[in-house]
């Protein structure tokens, strides 16, 4: 921020990854992936049982969502609006900080004690300006919840936005996802059999991508290696993925909201003062206590 300088600080807020292993995908705050902000994924790894509290301890945010996906392992979530709950195995957690929350997120109890496979990702969704300071909503989503998609050796999971696929008898379906969102956005949980393909088309305006967490996959004819990010232009072409191998991807596309981005730490606004007065709103205790 340029209107005013200042040193920005949060009060108590110290370590908070516990021992994650991270791959960061990308973190650049500006207008190239918008709506989205970060994405970061914790790859599958083995964590030994403790009964020392293990994860991500309270910090605040303000001005966008965090959304979580659990593929292993279990996570406990509380906030400073009352949101609390846990999600697993195919679970999603989708929280929107809008004027300001305080959240954390450890380990669920009994995962912490008896140990085992840890494995998810964090996507960073902005806020379009008329909504950053809405009230915060904590959407805990799991896995039954989600409609799914059936098409041969191919699942789709519609968390959010629209799936249009075409049936058998040739007719045009769309399938809508659960979660409430404040801004158009896509996001699929696609998981592939062997020697299985999908084709689909993603809207020229949006920004698309998808993230291979599993298997090697052909993307409109390029191999990508699992651990890849592969984001697409926006030149009309559609979205053809296939696998000779089993696979799991998440797709995620989204119109660019196109207003100014001012971040630090933990906050998402449009101009340098908001982000002052997020930060003395925060020190002055007005995102509440967990």
């Amino acid at each position: 921020p340029t209107e005013n300088r200042r040193e920005f600080s949060v009060s108590g807020i110290g370590s908070l990854t516990n021992g994650f292993h991270v791959h960061g995908f990308f973190d650049n705050f500006d207008q190239e992936n918008s709506p989205f902000l970060l994405l970061d994924y914790a790859s599958k790894q083995f964590f030994q049982p403790s009964l020392e509290q293990r994860g991500v301890g309270s910090h605040p945010h303000r001005g966008f969502e965090t959304v979580t996906f659990a593929y292993k392992g279990a996570i406990t979530h509380k906030d400073s609006n009352g949101g609390q709950g846990t999600i697993k195995s195919g679970d999603v957690q989708w929280m929107t900080a809008g004027s300001g929350v305080v959240h954390q997120e450890f380990f669920e109890t009994e995962f912490n004690k008896q140990g085992g496979n840890f494995e998810m990702v964090q996507l960073w969704i902005n806020l379009p300006a008329q909504f950053k300071m809405t009230k915060p909503r904590y959407q805990e989503i799991s896995s039954e919840q989600i409609p799914i998609i059936n098409q041969g050796d191919v699942t789709i999971k519609v968390v959010a936005g629209d799936f249009e696929y075409t049936n058998p008898e040739g007719q045009i379906i769309s399938t809508s996802g659960i979660a409430k969102t404040y801004s158009k956005v896509n996001v699929f949980q696609i998981n592939f059999g062997s020697q299985a393909s999908l084709q689909f088309q993603s809207p020229n305006q949006e920004n698309s991508m998808l993230l291979v967490l599993n298997g090697n996959i052909e993307v409109n004819g390029s191999k990508v290696q699992e651990k890849s990010l592969v984001i697409f232009g926006n030149d009309g072409q559609g979205v053809n993925i296939s696998s000779s191998n089993q696979a799991q991807i998440l797709f995620l596309s989204g119109e660019p909201l196109g207003e100014p981005i001012a971040h630090y730490g933990p906050f998402v606004m449009n101009t340098g003062l908001e982000l002052i007065q997020a930060f003395d709103d925060y020190n002055a205790g007005e995102f509440g206590k967990i």
